[in-house]
């Protein structure tokens, strides 16, 4: 079973990862780069949120 802590980490930096991939597409870069900017997003999010949200 997933703990709370986690997936409210997760759900979080997947809306960050989705919202930036989407604004790089919106852009008019190509789906390649949306892809990386997006992942870039999301593992920086989580690492950023698993920092500031205590256990």
């Amino acid at each position: 079973m997933i703990d709370l802590r986690f997936a409210v980490i997760f759900i979080v930096s997947l809306l960050v990862g989705v919202g930036v991939g989407a604004l790089t597409v919106a852009d008019g870069r190509s789906l390649a780069a949306a892809v990386i900017a997006g992942g870039a997003a999301f593992a920086g999010a989580f690492l950023f949120l698993d920092k500031v949200i205590g256990d």
